[in-house]
């Protein structure tokens, strides 16, 4: 069985649908054919998920409240995606709205005494990871 998660331009929103093995009456996307050799494994799956940058966080935060918790639930939650990975880049990255480091202001300074997170850490990934933890 595979369960098959769809969104769409026209409107649609985590539609599922499963498909069974042999199953002849699937119309979307019936030219596909999906072979599974059991006895061949790549590697084992750990997990999936995504990650939490500067861009997530300033675009979660301009939603309304409730959409915010619903779409945590969407990725996190077992009604959802059930993301059990995530990545958190250190300082800016390109999906930041500006390039920064954690110790952009000091120069030579090779024991990192100043480096610290930003207000953007604070704001848009701490925030968010901290909401994730206590719900």
């Amino acid at each position: 069985m595979v369960t098959v998660f769809e969104t769409s331009k026209s409107g649609d929103r985590f539609v599922e649908t499963v498909l069974k093995f042999g199953d002849k009456n699937v119309t979307k996307n019936a030219n596909q054919t999906l072979t599974i050799n059991r006895a061949k494994k790549f590697q084992k799956i750990i997990g999936f998920g995504g990650s939490f940058t500067d861009s997530t966080g300033y675009n979660i935060k301009a939603l309304p409240t409730k959409l915010q918790d619903h779409i945590i639930r969407d990725y996190f939650a077992d009604t959802g995606l059930e993301y059990t990975l995530n990545r958190v880049p250190i300082g800016g990255s390109d999906f930041s709205t500006h390039a920064y480091s954690y110790d952009d202001n000091h120069k030579d300074d090779f024991e990192l005494v100043h480096f610290n997170l930003t207000q953007d850490d604070h704001d848009y990934k701490v925030t968010i990871i901290i909401t994730l933890i206590y719900k």
